[in-house]
């Protein structure tokens, strides 16, 4: 859980960095401009888990739930930081003002 909290803190980080210094209408340009990054640095850490997820041996059970829940959730945390994130944001400028 720390891990997957981790990945989408800094991938909100990276899309709100983006942002800095501009209006909230080019929010869709950040996100745009920053899908690349995010996506590659996703799939780079889904590589990496899939060995996790092919172990067998007396730990194998142990280890496949475990790297299937790191897939999953590294995909959920990607989706959270590409749409769920933005929307929020969206929603709380149109509360404001």
């Amino acid at each position: 859980f720390i891990i997957l909290s981790g990945l989408v803190v800094n991938n909100s980080i990276i899309i709100l960095d983006d942002l800095r210094g501009r209006e909230l209408h080019s929010l869709h340009q950040a996100v745009g401009k920053r899908l690349k990054p995010l996506i590659l640095t996703t799939a780079t850490s889904l590589l990496g888990v899939i060995p996790l997820m092919a172990s067998s041996g007396d730990a194998g059970e142990f280890a496949f739930s475990l790297g299937f829940v790191i897939f999953w959730g590294m995909i959920g945390s990607l989706f959270y930081s590409l749409l769920v994130l933005p929307v929020m944001l969206e929603w709380k400028n149109c509360s404001n003002g």
